[in-house]
């Protein structure tokens, strides 16, 4: 008899009629006002002080239809409120709490100005595909650039991809897919807002995704990744949305929490999505190895580079004993002992490593050019004097200590130890690294052509390195140092 019921119970629960999807319904909201659309999902005991909503019809009861008047919850009670007022011509509208990035009822609305009229006798290739003109090629472009694709290289793949793929020709079939792509993750894991175009941009054969599966596997990444921002993962990394979640995306988690056993892996992946997309394997090991011998000739101990790892993931990828090593030679020689300094600083570490050549070479500029201005103590002036800089109100004055060294910090002032009020020091090397091309220029306008003749100094000596074999006996000492760190954490 129990076994009964419970083969009954669990026959009615699989035969319950399902919601159809919302996306098999066109509806848009009333002209001038917009309301976030899952507002009518909550019931009216979990409807917050200041929600908006519209009136259905029957008193003290929101709706999220096409008629009635918008209302606000105060209190126990819902009442009306006037709509936003329509921007004038020209004026872009304000951001007020109405106002949300997509809106399918204005997309299908606008469709028709972006359709596509393609002859079959002369635009069909014969192998397969259309050959668009110069004037449908700009529709497409703009159609993409009103529903939120706003970088031009993304743009200009989507409509590369509409030459053989039909769907990117359709803009109505294109309007329904993404619709139902953020229908999908809303009811998958309750993922709002969401910027559709940066997800289409970055990963198109998203559209393609059957919804319910698609359901399913979001469902499995929220059980892998608990506490994480999903919406934030998905957007910067939408090809994770393609991946195993039953086995490659597990796989991937445990190898990456045995070559880092002192990082959290879960908070790693929500800092950084796109190592996910790292396929972690034997090279990866090899890399991280070689990254902590290296490492450990200038000083930094095993625990703090994993840290380096955890704040830019690019590291594992790196050539270590190549162009990582090069990076830490060439600080290190225009400015000994800086890692040893730094190394209680992995993030400072991390972007030390990643940074060009030619950022690095602002080090080697501000030690050269700049080392008998170092800064000692600054002092707010409101005199003008000889070599200040700037106005009576804009200048600071600043102790100056001749010939002082890294440890005391830059002069980086633009000359006569002075600088302009509100702008930062460069007394250190990260600061050098960190600081824009275009205000690194404009505070040292020499450097430019000064970093043209020492770029031609800097590849003289290290194609001199490659020749005598000095550049090769450095990379084959990393390497054996790292077999034994290797051996160590391989299982």
């Amino acid at each position: 008899m129990f076994e009964a019921r419970c083969a009954r119970a669990a026959w009615c629960l699989v035969s319950a009629p399902r919601r159809p999807p919302r996306s098999l319904v066109r509806w848009r909201m009333p002209t001038g006002c917009r309301i976030p659309r899952r507002s009518t999902r909550a019931s009216d005991s979990e409807r917050p002080d200041g929600f908006v909503g519209l009136t259905s019809g029957r008193p003290g009861k929101p709706s999220s239809g096409s008629h009635g008047r918008v209302v606000q919850r105060q209190g126990n009670q819902w009442r009306p409120i006037a709509p936003p007022a329509k921007p004038p011509p020209g004026k872009p509208a304000s951001n007020t709490k109405f106002d949300h990035t997509y809106d399918e009822g204005d997309a299908f609305d606008n469709v028709s100005a972006y359709a596509l009229d393609v002859d079959n006798e002369s635009q069909v290739m014969p192998g397969g595909g259309v050959a668009l003109t110069d004037e449908q090629m700009a529709k497409l472009d703009k159609f993409w650039s009103a529903n939120g694709v706003k970088s031009a290289t993304q743009r200009k793949n989507l409509v590369k991809t509409a030459f053989t793929r039909g769907l990117y020709r359709d803009p109505e079939r294109l309007i329904e897919r993404i619709v139902e792509l953020e229908d999908s993750l809303w009811r998958g894991v309750n993922i709002q807002d969401i910027d559709m175009g940066v997800l289409v941009g970055r990963f198109p054969r998203v559209l393609y995704f059957e919804p319910d599966f698609l359901v399913e596997k979001l469902r499995l990444m929220r059980d892998l990744l608990p506490g994480v921002n999903l919406r934030r993962v998905i957007e910067r990394n939408p090809q994770i949305l393609s991946m195993d979640a039953t086995c490659t995306l597990p796989a991937k988690m445990r190898e990456l929490s045995v070559l880092l056993p002192h990082t959290d892996v879960i908070r790693l992946i929500e800092l950084h999505p796109k190592v996910l997309s790292i396929n972690v394997g034997g090279k990866v090991a090899e890399n991280l190895a070689n990254l902590k011998a290296l490492m450990k000739t200038a000083g930094v101990v095993e625990t703090a580079v994993e840290l380096m790892v955890a704040y830019s993931p690019r590291l594992l990828t790196s050539d270590v004993t190549g162009t990582i090593r090069r990076r830490l030679e060439q600080i290190e020689k225009v400015s000994p002992g800086t890692f040893r300094r730094y190394s209680d600083k992995p993030a400072t570490l991390a972007r030390l490593l990643c940074a060009s050549e030619r950022t690095i070479d602002r080090i080697a500029y501000l030690r050269q050019m700049r080392s008998e201005d170092v800064v000692a103590e600054g002092v707010v002036s409101s005199e003008v004097r000889t070599g200040t800089v700037g106005s009576p109100s804009s200048v600071v004055d600043f102790e100056v200590v001749s010939g002082g060294s890294f440890g005391g910090g830059f002069g980086g002032n633009g000359g006569s130890g002075s600088t302009k009020l509100g702008e930062r020091k460069i007394n250190s090397e990260i600061r050098a690294v960190t600081l824009s091309a275009a205000e690194f220029s404009e505070r040292f306008p020499d450097f430019p052509e000064w970093q043209k003749a020492y770029e031609k100094t800097r590849k003289a000596e290290s194609a001199e390195a490659m020749r005598n074999g000095s550049d090769a006996a450095a990379k084959r000492a990393v390497e054996e140092a790292a077999r034994y760190i290797r051996a160590a954490f391989t299982p």
